[in-house]
């Protein structure tokens, strides 16, 4: 009898928690939690990005022009990216900052530590249109239209004869700048 009782005892306790089991999967299925969390920021500047370097490509000499002359070899190119820009941004001026080449201080210096090229420095043009901007020189000026949360500003990199009178050594080029962004 004592065996008896056991076994129900234990049948019950089992069926108990299959039961409890079966009702807490079922409350489990049919809810999941979440738990949503947020802030709403101002806009008041533009994400900003640029690629953060440019690999130039092997240009022959003879293919270079001077600062002053649309460049017909391009080595590489870049965007500035203005993203998530609040409404009331949409002008922007941008400028060119960095070691300017001693000979024409509108192209980046080349300044490559081993087997440096002479006679070539560095220019940045806008795309399509081809303005230069000049090292330390007048920022450009790029309008959004109030209703476009984003801006790509397309540019060009070429290297470029510092003194078109003088013939380039081939070597390595190299350089660094940074863009200012100034809200207009």
């Amino acid at each position: 009898m004592k065996k008896f009782n056991k076994s129900i005892l234990l049948a019950s306790l089992a069926a108990s928690i299959l039961l409890s089991g079966v009702s807490n999967a079922a409350t489990d299925n049919n809810t999941l939690p979440l738990t949503i969390s947020g802030a709403l920021v101002n806009s008041t500047n533009c994400s900003v990005s640029v690629q953060p370097s440019i690999d130039l490509e092997n240009v022959v000499d003879v293919q270079i022009k001077t600062s002053d002359q649309t460049p017909t070899v391009f080595t590489g190119e870049t965007h500035i990216v203005f993203e998530n820009c609040g409404s009331e941004k949409t002008t922007f001026a941008l400028s060119l900052q960095g070691t300017p080449d001693a000979t024409d201080s509108t192209l980046l210096a080349n300044n490559a530590q081993t087997g440096s090229a002479s006679n070539v420095g560095i220019g940045v043009w806008t795309y399509p249109y081809y303005n230069q901007l000049t090292v330390g020189g007048a920022s450009q000026t790029f309008v959004k239209g109030a209703d476009i949360p984003d801006l790509n500003v397309g540019l060009v990199v070429a290297m470029a004869k510092a003194d078109g009178s003088k013939e380039i050594e081939p070597g390595q080029v190299s350089s660094t700048a940074q863009f200012k962004i100034d809200y207009l």
